[in-house]
This record gives structure tokens, sequence and C-alpha cells, in this order.
């Protein structure tokens, strides 16, 4: 089987030297794997080498145990390389923070609601339980006060803009696929350019949260079922398709798209998935793609 080995580094640190490339290729040989071809998508950024793999498990395991923590070694197929359907959730991954957990802050009950959150994304208690307790203990909120969250407090993550753009570019579509809420996904995928936002809906009355929230409910099966509809819809193949996120909501999702990708991810995704980015931004997710840093929009 054709896979593409790429090592990536944190942008523009150029720590990625042609020594850490030749103990790749020791370690290629060590698994008797044949390489094909190689080049630079970005001088010490990153590099691509092509193989033929007789056991990508086994392979994966030596590179995560051998190279350095510094750099990201991520394995692809070789097959529908440039992907034609990008899905992204929002919540630590095209954004910063989460968005729940800004909120709560702002009312100072922050240290309340984080230990929920992380406890979910972990997938250490379920989902929809976990939501429905968080936003309940926000009923009162002012509409004012989100948007006073997603003005001030909420950050666009390094890459995300690069990558909507090139994928976009690129004749791909692009999806914002989240668990979080319209109030802020909605402005966020509109403002970077995505083709489709699927998120949850806070109620809202007289100007403040009920601390409910509307149906649809948006979880992992939701997120998967997104994945497979916008796919259908625009007549892509899953096989075409890469999603990406970094909690436990996330990996229903992931394992269904052709290439599944783990940003920063909670250990609960790092296990599901070998193709995990901890050190690279967003634009890791063109990298894996085979776009030369060049190419970038």
């Amino acid at each position: 089987m054709l896979n593409y080995l790429c090592l990536i580094v944190k942008p523009n640190s150029k720590s990625l030297t042609s020594s850490i490339i030749d103990h790749s290729k020791d370690i290629l040989a060590s698994c008797h794997d044949s390489i094909i071809e190689e080049k630079w998508l970005e001088i010490n950024e990153s590099y691509e080498i092509l193989l033929k793999s007789n056991n990508t498990n086994e392979l994966n395991i030596l590179l995560q145990s051998k190279m350095p923590k510094y750099v990201d070694c991520l394995l692809v197929p070789k097959k529908n390389r440039k992907m034609k359907l990008l899905v992204a959730d929002m919540d630590s991954t095209i954004i910063r923070e989460e968005t729940l957990d800004e909120i709560a802050r702002s009312l100072g009950i922050h240290d309340k609601i984080s230990k929920i959150t992380n406890l979910a994304m972990d997938g250490k208690i379920n989902f929809i339980d976990s939501l429905n307790e968080r936003i309940a203990a926000l009923k009162g909120v002012k509409s004012t006060d989100l948007k006073n969250v997603l003005e001030k407090k909420l950050t666009i993550n390094s890459g995300a803009e690069t990558l909507i753009k090139t994928m976009r570019e690129n004749q791909c579509k692009t999806a914002l696929v989240t668990g979080g809420f319209s109030f802020f996904a909605k402005p966020i995928g509109d403002m970077l350019g995505f083709d489709y936002v699927i998120s949850n809906t806070l109620e809202i009355v007289d100007e403040c949260l009920t601390g409910k929230l509307l149906r649809p409910i948006i979880d992992g099966e939701a997120k998967k079922n997104s994945l497979i509809k916008i796919a259908e819809k625009n007549n892509i193949g899953i096989n075409q398709t890469i999603a990406v996120g970094d909690g436990e909501n996330d990996i229903q999702m992931i394992e269904t798209a052709g290439v599944g990708v783990g940003f920063k991810a909670k250990s609960g995704l790092q296990k599901k998935t070998t193709t995990n980015i901890i050190n690279g931004d967003l634009t890791s997710i063109l990298y894996i793609q085979g776009y030369k840093k060049s190419e970038f929009i």
C-alpha cells in the first residue's frame, strides 16, 4: 500500500533538519518500507516521503517512539490525497477556546463548567448530558454577554483562515460542524468562508438564555451524519473527505471520513486516530494533502 509520511514542525521554527529526515528514513528501513520519492513542501518545516509500507501500524508506533517529540509524523494514503470536502469542529479546533467555558468565565463559574467540559471531551461523561447540565447553569445570561464573548474573548486558531481559503480555492467544500452554538458558529463560519455551518442553538427569550437548547442537538452521531449528508449532497465520495477535531464527540466523524485528523486532541481522540497534529498549526492539514507552502492562499 502506498502512503505518504509527512514530517511537520511548528511553523517558522525551522527545526526540521536533514538529520531528522535521515533518522526517519532509518526507521522506514527498519520496517523494510521502500521509499519511492521524497521532497520538501517547505524547507525546514514540512517534508514528505512516498513509501510502500507493509505495516503502517508498526511504522506509526516506531515513529511515535523514536522521532523527536517536536516533529509531527503523519501517515496518509496516497489515493485521493487532495480532498473534496473538509469538515471541521469549532471549539479548540478552528477557534482556540471552548465557548461555553468563556461564557462561564464571564459569570465567575468557569471552574465548575470547564471541569464538566473536560470530562465530556475526554469521553468520561455523556456529551449530551454534560451539555444540558452546562447550559442549564447559564440560565439568565443576556445575549449582550454572549456578544461580548464573541467579540472580545474568542481567537481564531493559527492557520485556520489559510486552510479554508486554500481548500476553497482548490474546489473543496468546507463545513463547520460543531456541538457549539450558532450565536458564535454562524459569524465565525461566515468570516472564514465556510460553505456550511451546522451547530446547536441556544434558546433565547427576551434577550436572555432560558437554560435550554433547541432541537436538534448536534452530538457525535449528528456530526458523523452531517459529514455523510454534505458529501452526498455534493456527490463527493466518503474517501474524498477529511475531518478534524479535538474531542470525544468528534470521534465518529473522524473515523467516518476518508482521513480523520486529531488537532491537539484530548487523550480519548488521540487513541482513536493515528493522524494527530500536536506541533503544527491548521495548515498541517494542507501539508498532509501535498500542498506546498507556496500554494497556500
